[in-house]
């Protein structure tokens, strides 16, 4: 008896220290990266993510969003989120793109808007995940809010739970990028036309 009690402690401690280092790697900041598309002359937008190091799937739905952009017109600055991150740029429409990790967002995307000042600033949240990311959706919202933005939408996007109902039979995370390119034509279009 004692024995098994001490191998499903070790067990456990085991379990908990492979959680650890694992959070501590997908949440850690990554390298700095920004790419510009879209016409020079066009009004200016940016998109910034946290690369999702363990799928890549907020990194597609970020590209999808920057060139929904860059296709109704805007000059597009594609970022990761991270201390170097041009939070101070004069652009007119913003789109943030978090990973959900352990039901919140991740902690570079946070530490980023901790910095930002948006006031009056258009603002779009996309929160990525594998299914359950209302508790992460909120805290996104308030995050945008807290840097004096107008948030415009959170929208969630999930890699395993269906992203829309009408087409299952299509791959979930090529029905997650279409909707962020829908969403933020959406957006690109209502704020350069206002």
């Amino acid at each position: 008896m004692r024995v098994a009690l001490r191998w499903a402690a070790w067990a456990a401690l085991g379990v908990a220290l492979g959680w650890s280092v694992l959070t501590l790697w997908v949440q850690s900041e990554a390298s700095y990266q920004a790419e510009e598309t879209g016409p020079a002359a066009g009004a200016r937008a940016l998109v910034v993510y946290h690369p999702s190091r363990e799928a890549g799937f907020g990194d597609r739905v970020a590209r999808a969003a920057a060139e929904a952009l860059r296709d109704e017109g805007w000059r597009v600055s594609l970022e990761t989120a991270g201390r170097e991150t041009k939070v101070a740029e004069p652009y007119a429409l913003i789109a943030v793109v978090s990973n959900t990790y352990n039901w919140a967002p991740d902690a570079p995307t946070v530490a980023m808007l901790q910095r930002a000042k948006w006031q009056g600033r258009k603002v779009v949240g996309l929160m990525c995940g594998a299914g359950s990311t209302e508790r992460a959706a909120r805290l996104l919202q308030e995050a945008l809010a807290a840097t004096g933005a107008e948030v415009l939408e959170v929208a969630s996007f999930w890699s395993m739970r269906p992203n829309d109902e009408a087409r299952m039979a299509e791959p979930n995370q090529q029905v997650a990028e279409d909707k962020a390119r829908e969403l933020l034509r959406r957006h690109g279009r209502r704020v350069r036309d206002n």
